[in-house]
C-alpha cells in the first residue's frame, strides 16, 4: 500500500487534464503533467499485479498505459517549459527541424551583434562607443558627443540624446530584420508543433478517461 501510495502521488487528476487537452486550451505545463502521470502507470500496475481484486484486475487490464504519448510529450516540449505556450522555449531541440534551423538563424544574428561593438571599436577607434537594444528603437550603436567627429560616413543616426547619438549602419538594420524575422516565425512555428502535438493527444482522450476512472 505505501509503494502504491507514492506512485499514485505522482498521478494528477487525469480528467481534468484530458478536458483541457481536448478542449484545445492545455498549456505546455499541462502536458508536462499529463506525461509524468502516465510515466507512473507502470509501476502502478506492477504494485496491483499481487492483488486479488477482480475488479482491480479487470481496470489494469483494461488501461492505456499512454506511453507512446508519455514519449511524444517528451519527445516534443522542454522539460522546463513555461507555463505559457507565448512565452517560448516550448518545443524541444532536435525534435522539429523547422524550429531548429530558425533559432539557428537566430542565435547567428544575435553573435553577429554580440561581435559588432568590438568590430566597430576598433574600426572606429572610439573606445567608449557601445551597441544596444530596447523595444522602441531596436539595435543601435551608441557614440557620446565628445566623439562624434570619428563616426563613419555610413552610420544613419537614428536618434539624438543630451549626450549622445545613437546610429545604425545599413549592415545592423539588416541583421536586426533578420533576427526579429526569425522571433516572430519561432513564435509561429511553435505554436503550430505544440497545437500539432496537443491534437495527437486529444485523439486519445476517451482511453485516458476510461484509465482515469
Amino acid at each position: 500500500r505505501v509503494a502504491l501510495r507514492a506512485a499514485l502521488r505522482t498521478v494528477q487528476d487525469l480528467s481534468r487534464l484530458s478536458g483541457r487537452i481536448v478542449l484545445g486550451v492545455a498549456g505546455p505545463r499541462e502536458l508536462l503533467a499529463l506525461k509524468d502521470s502516465l510515466t507512473a502507470l507502470p509501476e502502478i500496475a506492477t504494485q496491483l499485479t499481487p492483488l486479488v481484486s477482480l475488479q482491480l484486475a479487470e481496470a489494469r487490464e483494461a488501461w492505456d498505459d499512454g506511453r507512446d504519448l508519455a514519449e511524444l510529450i517528451e519527445q516534443a516540449l522542454q522539460p522546463e517549459a513555461p507555463m505559457s505556450l507565448r512565452d517560448g522555449g516550448v518545443i524541444r531541440d532536435g525534435y522539429h527541424a523547422d524550429v531548429d534551423e530558425l533559432r539557428k538563424a537566430n542565435t547567428e544574428g544575435k553573435h553577429w551583434i554580440a561581435a559588432l561593438e568590438a568590430k566597430e571599436r576598433e574600426r572606429t577607434g572610439i573606445e567608449s562607443l557601445k551597441v544596444r537594444y530596447n523595444q522602441v528603437f531596436g539595435y543601435y550603436i551608441e557614440v557620446t558627443r565628445a566623439n562624434l567627429k570619428s563616426t563613419p560616413a555610413d552610420y544613419l543616426r537614428k536618434q539624438t540624446l543630451a549626450n549622445a547619438e545613437r546610429f545604425v549602419t545599413p549592415e545592423l538594420k539588416d541583421w536586426e530584420a533578420r533576427i526579429l524575422r526569425a522571433e516572430e516565425r519561432i513564435e509561429q512555428r511553435e505554436a503550430e508543433v505544440y497545437a500539432d502535438v496537443l491534437q495527437q493527444v486529444g485523439a486519445r482522450v476517451d482511453s485516458l478517461l476510461a484509465t482515469a476512472v
